[in-house]
């Protein structure tokens, strides 16, 4: 699936996919719970599927992760190319600014 390139949609699928994570988790931890004193063959395959989608998850997380910051070095490049917020262009051949002596 394709990622948005807006960084609050991002933040948005991030957090969303956190929630999913702790939802999964604590679900394990109920079955984990209730398997105490037996064992049920169906509730140990549902915490292992658990298992691997949350992996799938933090994998989501991982990619997520990756294309904000490709996008965060992207815009600070292009919106810091030849320019100093506190300058101005610095691409000219009087920067740095020259102090006067005396």
């Amino acid at each position: 699936e394709q990622l948005p390139d807006d960084l609050t949609e991002l933040r948005q699928l991030r957090e969303a996919e956190m929630l999913r994570i702790h939802h999964l988790d604590r679900s394990n931890k109920e079955i984990t719970d209730a398997l105490k004193g037996e064992d049920d063959p169906v509730l140990r395959e549902a915490i292992e599927d658990n298992k691997k989608t949350i992996e799938g998850k933090f994998e989501r997380i991982r990619e997520i992760d990756s294309w904000i910051a490709q996008i965060t070095i992207a815009r600070a490049s292009i919106d810091g190319f030849g320019r100093d917020k506190h300058f101005g262009d610095c691409s000219n051949s009087d920067f740095p600014p020259q102090v006067a002596s005396g």
